[in-house]
């Protein structure tokens, strides 16, 4: 019995532990709050997870039924001891609740204080330099520790001996690593280091707004617009931002600060010090003097995340090339460089009348092109600013022009003597003289690389056909039954590539000197004005193999054709730059 009673104890002791499990069986857990609420509301749970817990109630004692009494005698039985109760467990202390976290207030978004003019001079002065080189000088801004200078590219172009000067009064000279023509933009690198300077905060210039102020610092021209005269000193102008245009089909700050000659390539900065722009003097030769320009920082910071990281692997071209060609997309025929893939379209002719077939100067620095946009065919020359200047003014009709090596003198032809003959004029005096006397029609003339020869087509013989002078004797290259027509010069010397229709309809030849006539194209479109690249490596020429005529290139062998322009417009009459 007392063995009985000793296993009892044990199993009511057993039956009284406590256990954490749920009403169902299952451990109790909480649930947790989803990713997606955290982010929703951006806060912390405001407090930690409770973990529910069960409290073990012990179960009432069982009575043990008491033994059958024996009938014979009538001895009563001994009472049973009741077994104890099981000792009932204490309740699990609740975990104490986590204290929230207490919510951070949003702080304003500090408003940077302005400067006075004389703090943002004294801030900005040391990032701008002063640009020399044998045909004049400029501005620059430098771009932090790595000997960095960015400048107008129409600063820099076709400079030699380029050097910055420095505050001890010396220089140093600069290279130039490469540029972009159409934002008018160029990377120069000093060959010996520069004093320490820290990066140039700069400014979003989307945000600026109109009214703000600007100063700009620069070295302009002294009350002349002589370039070799530029101040010694740097100048400030102050103004406000008033707005943005577009000019030359790129992006551009207007302000009213004063932009001097000279300037260009200075720098813009807002009146919390931050560079906002570059300063482009005469940038249009429409606009107000009292209206300047500026290359905005976002349009800068494109170029420099395509440049710098070239740089670094060696891979940054010093050199550019464009292709300037005639197009109507926008009504009439203006003229629109490019370049050599397609891209960076901009149209630098937009008037009454035709712009058509641009001739770049052997320097890259001007186009040459024929205009009826006061009535009759004239030649004018533009820069790269788009200034324009009209070359020829008479009652006669003027086209064609071809610029000689040296950049002193143009051909071009005109019907002053009744037919189409070619004339040559100096571009130092404006005199000039009849090349061809021939009653039928010479056109398109070409100058040889060396400056000897000169190559055009011409009718005198029935149909059109390629022409030269090498020297004063005449020369005809081509004598097929077909018009063969529009010769340009490799830059080699050895090669006239051209337009024949002797296979039925307008395709690209190219003739060696020793007579070697290779197609370069074949499909069922006309294929006209090929143009050579500067290294002789490609031809590019206008098609309207797609449907209507769009600007396409291919090796010189013929091979490799890549579409360059895709308008609904007419782009035709194509010529490739000299290196830039």
């Amino acid at each position: 019995m007392r063995y009985i009673l000793l296993v009892l104890t044990a199993v009511g002791l057993l039956a009284g532990c406590g256990d954490t499990r749920s009403p169902t069986g299952e451990s109790a857990s909480a649930e947790l709050p989803s990713p997606s609420a955290l982010i929703t509301t951006g806060t912390t749970p405001t407090s930690a997870i409770q973990v529910p817990s069960t409290t073990a109630t012990a179960g009432p004692p069982e009575t043990p039924k008491p033994s059958p009494e024996p009938t014979a005698t009538s001895t009563p039985s001994p009472t049973a001891t009741a077994t104890p109760s099981a000792t009932p467990q204490p309740t699990p202390t609740p975990r104490p609740t986590a204290t929230p976290r207490p919510t951070a207030t949003p702080q304003p978004t500090p408003t940077p204080t302005p400067l006075s003019v004389a703090q943002v001079v004294a801030r900005s002065q040391p990032y701008v330099v002063r640009l020399e080189h044998a045909n004049g000088c400029g501005s620059g801004v430098r771009l932090g520790n790595q000997n960095l200078i960015l400048t107008n590219h129409h600063v820099i172009r076709q400079a030699k001996d380029l050097v910055a000067a420095i505050p001890d009064g010396g220089t140093v000279p600069l290279r130039v690593l490469t540029a972009d023509i159409g934002r008018d933009l160029a990377l120069l690198q000093s060959e010996s280091p520069l004093p320490p300077i820290q990066a140039l905060p700069w400014m979003n210039d989307t945000k600026l707004e109109l009214g703000e102020s600007l100063v700009v610092l620069g070295y302009p021209f002294p009350g002349s617009e002589d370039p070799l005269q530029c101040s010694k000193s740097i100048t400030v102008t102050q103004g406000i931002f008033s707005g943005r245009l577009n000019v030359l089909g790129q992006p551009v700050l207007q302000t009213d600060a004063a932009l001097n000659p000279g300037v260009s390539g200075g720098l813009a900065i807002t009146s919390t010090g931050n560079f906002a722009g570059m300063a482009v003097s005469g940038l249009s030769p429409t606009t107000a003097e009292s209206v300047g320009f500026l290359i905005p920082a976002s349009e800068i910071q494109i170029r420099l995340d395509e440049w710098l990281p070239k740089l670094e692997t060696g891979d940054l071209q010093a050199s550019q090339h464009l292709i300037a060609f005639a197009s109507n997309r926008d009504g009439d025929q203006d003229i629109y460089v490019m370049s050599v893939t397609g891209d960076n379209v901009v149209q630098y002719t937009d008037t009454e009348g035709d712009d058509i077939f641009p001739s770049w100067s052997a320097s890259g620095e001007y186009i040459g092109f024929h205009s009826n946009r006061f009535g009759d065919w004239d030649i004018f020359v533009m820069d790269l600013n788009g200034t324009v200047q009209q070359v020829t003014d008479s009652v006669a009709q003027e086209g064609h022009v071809a610029w000689s090596p040296n950049e002193n003198e143009i051909l071009y032809t005109s019907d002053s003597e009744g037919d189409w003959d070619i004339f040559l004029m100096s571009l130092d005096d404006g005199t000039g003289y009849a090349v061809t006397i021939d009653p039928n029609s010479d056109l398109a003339p070409t100058w040889s690389p060396d400056g000897t020869s000169m190559a055009f087509h011409s009718n005198r013989a029935g149909n059109f056909d390629i022409w030269m002078y090498v020297g004063n004797e005449l020369q005809q290259v081509t004598t097929q039954a077909a018009d063969e027509t529009y010769p340009k010069w490799s830059p080699d010397g050895t090669r006239i590539a051209f337009v024949s229709e002797r296979d039925g309809n307008p395709e690209i030849y190219t003739i060696s000197e020793a007579g070697k006539m290779t197609r370069l194209t074949e499909d069922s479109g006309a294929d006209l004005f090929p143009a050579w690249s500067a290294d002789g490596s490609k031809i590019v020429f206008a098609s309207d193999r797609d449907g209507d005529f769009d600007i396409y290139v291919m090796d010189a062998d013929g091979g490799n054709v890549q579409q360059l322009t895709n308008s609904p417009g007419r782009d035709t009459n194509p010529a490739w730059s000299p290196p830039l």
